[in-house]
């Protein structure tokens, strides 16, 4: 049996696939929510700090080089996200979510 199926063999889910599926998810929106709060936390302190801003507005090279170090890091962990361990994933994932919100505090 797939560790994603749902059914039993007679076609009705089962409690502990059920169970399994709903422990994943309860994990990834945990993630997604932990991934906001570390966003929303450094685009604060980006729009926080007025020398960072005008780095950021002012230097056009420093503004593209980090939108595109935010998408090689996407691409990078798009490819490789089979293979990545969970302790460092998040530790990649917190670095994205660090450049997006770089990225965000200065698009205005």
């Amino acid at each position: 049996m797939d560790a994603y199926d749902t059914r039993s063999e007679y076609g009705v889910p089962s409690v502990a696939a059920a169970e399994r599926v709903s422990a994943f998810l309860r994990a990834v929106y945990g993630w997604m929510c932990v991934g906001l709060g570390v966003t929303a936390a450094v685009a604060f302190g980006v729009a926080a700090s007025p020398r960072i801003v005008q780095a950021l507005v002012s230097n056009q090279l420093l503004f593209f080089a980090l939108i595109g170090g935010e998408l090689a890091l996407v691409f990078y962990l798009s490819a490789r996200v089979a293979q990545l361990a969970p302790a460092g994933f998040s530790a990649r994932i917190g670095s994205r979510c660090a450049m997006a919100a770089c990225a965000s505090a200065t698009s205005r």
